[in-house]
C-alpha cells in the first residue's frame, strides 16, 4: 500500500468511525432492551418470593443456554452471508437464509419434544429444590412452547445484521419489550377484574411478546427487505453444498458455546449448592452487568459485519483498519459504561425492593469488582464474538473458550469450595477465566493468521 493509500484511509477514518458507531448503536440498544426484558421479568417476579425468583432464574439459564447453543448455525451464515454480501453475490445470500430456516425448524421441533419429555429430570438435575420446584414447572411448561419463535428471530437477527441492517431487529425488540412489561404486569398481578396468574403470567407475557418480536422480523424481511430478494420457496429448498459450508463454520461455533455453556451451567450448580442467597445474588449481577456490556455488544456485531464484508472485497488493509478502530471504541465504550455499572450498585436495594438484605450485600461487592475488568470483558466480547468469527477463525476460538472455561470452573470449585469463599469463590474463577480469554485472544488477533477469503 503507498502513502497515497495510507492518507486516503487516515482522512477517512472519521467516516468509517459514523459508519461503524451507526452498526454498532442500534444492535447495542437491541441487546439492552433483549436484557432489560429479562430484569423486568426478574424485578416483577421478585414480588412473588426469592422462591419463584429463583425458580425463573434456573428456568431462564436452561433457555438462554439452549438459544445460544443453536444460534450458532447463525453465526456461521452471518460469515458466509457478510462475505457474500461483499462480493455482491446476493443469490447466495438467499439460499443460505433458506438453509438457516430449515435448521431453525428442525432444532427447534426436536427441542421441544426432548424438554417436554425430560421437563423433570432436568430441573432436578440442575439442583431446583422442593421449594423452588412448584415454580420452575409452572414457568418452563409454558416458556419451552416459544422456543421455536425465539429460535427463529435469532437467525434472522443474525441474517440482517450480516448484510449491515442493525435498526430492523432492534425495533423488533423494543416493541417485544413494551408489550412484554405491560402484559407482566396484567397477567402476574391483574387489573381490574382480570385476576392475574403468578408465575404463569410471567411465561405467557414471555411467549407472546417473542410471537410479535417474529412477526415484525418475518414481515420486514418478506416484504420491506432491499438488501437482497428474499424468496418464499428458498425456505423449503435444500442446498447440500451451502449447509455443508455453513456446518464447516459453525461446527467450532457450536462446540465453543457448547462449551461455555456447560460452563455457565456448572457455575450455576456451584452457586445453587451453596445455597438460594448466592444464587440471587448472582442473578442480580448478571442482569444489571448485562445491561452495561452490552452497551458494548454492538461493536462485536460490527466486528463481525465489516471484517466479513471487507474479506468479501478482498480490501484487506482496510479491514485491519477497520478492526482496530472498533477495539479502540470498545475500550472507551467499557470505561464509560463501567463507571455507570460501579454506581448502579448504589441503588440495587431499590431495584430489588423484595429481595433479602444478604443477597444483595453479595452482589454489590460483586459489581464493585467487576466494574474494574468491563474493559477486559469488552474485548473478549468484540475479538471472540465479532472480529476473530468475522475472519472465519472459529476453530482458533473455540479451542481458546475450551481452555479458558475448563480453568475457570476448576478454579471457581477450589475457591468456593476448597477455600470455603463460597459466593465470592465462584465468583473469582469466572473473573480468572475472562483474564486468560483475553490474554490468548489478543495474542491470536496480534498474530494475523485469524483471517481468510471464504466465498
Amino acid at each position: 500500500m503507498n502513502k497515497k493509500d495510507v492518507m486516503i484511509k487516515e482522512d477517512s477514518t472519521k467516516d468509517i468511525v459514523k459508519k461503524i458507531i451507526k452498526l454498532a448503536i442500534p444492535a447495542s440498544l437491541e441487546m439492552i432492551f433483549q436484557n432489560l426484558l429479562g430484569l423486568i421479568d426478574i424485578v416483577f417476579i421478585s414480588a412473588l418470593g426469592d422462591d419463584a425468583m429463583a425458580g425463573v432464574s434456573l428456568v431462564n439459564q436452561i433457555i438462554t443456554l439452549l438459544l445460544l447453543v443453536f444460534g450458532t448455525l447463525g453465526v456461521g451464515g452471518s460469515i458466509l452471508i457478510a462475505q457474500y454480501y461483499g462480493k455482491k453475490d446476493k443469490d447466495s445470500i438467499v439460499t443460505i437464509v433458506g438453509q438457516l430456516f430449515l435448521f431453525g425448524l428442525s432444532v427447534s421441533a426436536i427441542t421441544i419434544i426432548l424438554l417436554t419429555l425430560f421437563q423433570q429430570r432436568i430441573l432436578t438435575g440442575i439442583g431446583v429444590t422442593k421449594e423452588v420446584m412448584g415454580f420452575a414447572e409452572i414457568y418452563f411448561r409454558i416458556v419451552i412452547i416459544s422456543m421455536p419463535v425465539a429460535v427463529f428471530i435469532n437467525l434472522l437477527t443474525s441474517v440482517l445484521r450480516a448484510v449491515g441492517n442493525t435498526r430492523t431487529s432492534m425495533l423488533s425488540n423494543v416493541t417485544s419489550l413494551a408489550v412484554n412489561t405491560v402484559l407482566n404486569y396484567v397477567l402476574i398481578f391483574g387489573i381490574g377484574s382480570l385476576k392475574g396468574f403468578g408465575i404463569a403470567g410471567a411465561a405467557y407475557a414471555t411467549l407472546i411478546s417473542r410471537c410479535v418480536g417474529f412477526i415484525i422480523l418475518t414481515t420486514y424481511l418478506l416484504f420491506f427487505n432491499k438488501e437482497f430478494d428474499m424468496k418464499i420457496k428458498a425456505f423449503i429448498q435444500f442446498n447440500k453444498e451451502k449447509f455443508l459450508h455453513m456446518c464447516k463454520l459453525s461446527i467450532p461455533v457450536t462446540v465453543g458455546e457448547g462449551v461455555w455453556a456447560a460452563g455457565s451451567f456448572l457455575y450455576t450448580l456451584l452457586h445453587t449448592r451453596i445455597g438460594t442467597t448466592a444464587l440471587v445474588a448472582n442473578q442480580m449481577l448478571f442482569s444489571v452487568e448485562e445491561i452495561f456490556i452490552m452497551f458494548s455488544f454492538g461493536l462485536s456485531v460490527a466486528g463481525l459485519t465489516v471484517v466479513g464484508q471487507e474479506i468479501g472485497r478482498k480490501n484487506y488493509d482496510l479491514m485491519h483498519l477497520k478492526a482496530k478502530i472498533i477495539l479502540k471504541t470498545g475500550f472507551v465504550s467499557s470505561v464509560i459504561f463501567g463507571i455507570l455499572f460501579f454506581i448502579t450498585s448504589f441503588f440495587l436495594s431499590l431495584i430489588y425492593s423484595h429481595v433479602a438484605e444478604a443477597s444483595i450485600q453479595l452482589a454489590v461487592i460483586a459489581i464493585h469488582i467487576n466494574a474494574l475488568f468491563q474493559p477486559i470483558k469488552v474485548t473478549n466480547l468484540i475479538l471472540g464474538n465479532g472480529i476473530l468469527k468475522g475472519g472465519g477463525d472459529t476453530s482458533c476460538v473455540m479451542i481458546i473458550d475450551t481452555i479458558v472455561v475448563t480453568i475457570g470452573v476448576i478454579t471457581a470449585y477450589i475457591l468456593g469450595y476448597g477455600f470455603e469463599l463460597g459466593f465470592l469463590g465462584v465468583f473469582f474463577g469466572k473473573l480468572i477465566e475472562e483474564i486468560i480469554r483475553f490474554l490468548f485472544m489478543m495474542g491470536r488477533y496480534k498474530s494475523d493468521k485469524w483471517f481468510k477469503l471464504l466465498v
